[in-house]
């Protein structure tokens, strides 16, 4: 609109001798230059962005070096060259926003959290902007949460939970169905997340009926990714509380929901802890079939890793292992994975599964919710 009133406004010096203001077509002929700038540079960032998350919710993080590559090029080749000083608030935001999507995808987690805080400042900067925008505002507070998580910024991650829930709470009535839904999935997505970092999943999964009652009511606004994420979360709450059983009737939800292409990331981790939930309950005779299933569908979707082949193979062997040899199988296999905790294309499967604390509860004998929660006491100390 501003660049159509300012093109109206050429029209107008051109067709009349007004000299109102010197050098006004001048002016006019600057501005105009200006907007389509701004316009343009706005288009390409947010084109951007849109692409690479795009790119997330096909096949979720970077699986090996080709795929690290493959984004990296993507990202250099289309980030338009600006300067940072002269860009206007929304270019700003979609310049954010792609290195937020583009850090995600890498497993760069700082620069997701550094580019997620500078999203969020901008608007606490503007906050006349946050009631102009709540859905912007929304998805960078979401994404700051995202990287406390991963990041393990507890403490932030509280207050950024909190800070979205006075948000809701002064906006309640102002709302629209977007912009509640959007709090919604943020909302209970932050609080399942620091009952992961803290260990409190016994805790967490008191919530799940209420989550399941929104989630039906919000079930038309909600996209499949958005339902597979939820469904993954709180088979993990159930199978880190100890129950099983419970975790499994998540899963089997994503497991059985045609969701294409989409999630293919979650679609193969559902399938990983599916296995190791049903070894957890001594479903020995299922697993045989059920570790063939895996195999084959892993690398269907060309997304057998190394933590996920060394995994598959233990549980395998271990079906007909003498139960006083477990422990030294769970300790073989935890040095075996340890040092793929670091690896840049490994370790996105220790995102989805803390498989090192589960095989840390195996070989110390006691709940894997201990284990979880003794650790992030240990890191408050």
């Amino acid at each position: 609109l501003e660049l159509e009133i300012i093109e109206f406004e050429k029209i107008i010096e051109a067709r009349h001798i007004t000299r109102s203001i010197e050098n006004r077509a001048e002016e006019l002929t600057a501005q105009s230059k200006r907007r389509k700038e701004v316009i343009s540079s706005s288009a390409e960032l947010s084109n951007l962005a849109l692409r690479l998350y795009g790119l997330f919710l096909k096949f979720g993080h970077a699986r090996n070096e080709k795929d690290l590559e493959y984004v990296q090029n993507f990202f250099e080749s289309n980030l338009p060259d600006v300067d940072l000083g002269r860009l206007t608030f929304f270019e700003k935001i979609y310049y954010y926003q792609a290195h937020v999507w583009y850090s995600h995808i890498v497993q760069n987690f700082s620069q997701n959290f550094r580019y997620s805080s500078k999203w969020v400042d901008l608007f606490h900067a503007y906050p006349k902007m946050r009631e102009a925008d709540p859905t912007l505002y929304l998805l960078g507070m979401n994404n700051l949460m995202t990287s406390c998580f991963l990041t393990g910024y507890e403490s932030k991650l509280k207050s950024t939970l909190e800070e979205l829930e006075r948000f809701r709470q002064a906006h309640e009535k102002s709302l629209d169905i977007n912009s509640e839904v959007l709090v919604f999935q943020y909302y209970y997505t932050g609080l399942i997340n620091l009952h992961f970092t803290q260990g409190t999943f016994s805790e967490g999964i008191q919530i799940i009926p209420k989550l399941d009652e929104l989630l039906n009511q919000y079930s038309r606004y909600l996209d499949q990714h958005r339902i597979l994420v939820f469904y993954y979360k709180m088979a993990c709450l159930f199978f880190g509380s100890g129950d099983n059983t419970r975790a499994l009737d998540y899963l089997n939800l994503i497991i059985n929901l045609k969701a294409g292409s989409l999630g293919e990331d979650i679609q193969c981790f559902a399938r990983f802890l599916h296995l190791i939930a049903h070894y957890e309950l001594g479903n020995y005779a299922l697993l045989e079939y059920l570790v063939k299933s895996v195999y084959r569908f892993l690398a269907k979707m060309e997304d057998l890793n190394q933590v996920q082949s060394e995994v598959l193979k233990f549980l395998r062997q271990t079906l007909h292992k003498a139960p006083q040899d477990l422990r030294s199988s769970f300790i073989e296999l935890r040095e075996r994975l340890q040092p793929l905790a670091e690896d840049e294309t490994e370790k996105r499967s220790f995102l989805y599964l803390d498989i090192l604390s589960w095989l840390d509860s195996k070989i110390e004998d006691r709940p894997v919710q201990d284990v979880i929660r003794e650790k992030y006491l240990a890191r408050r100390r």
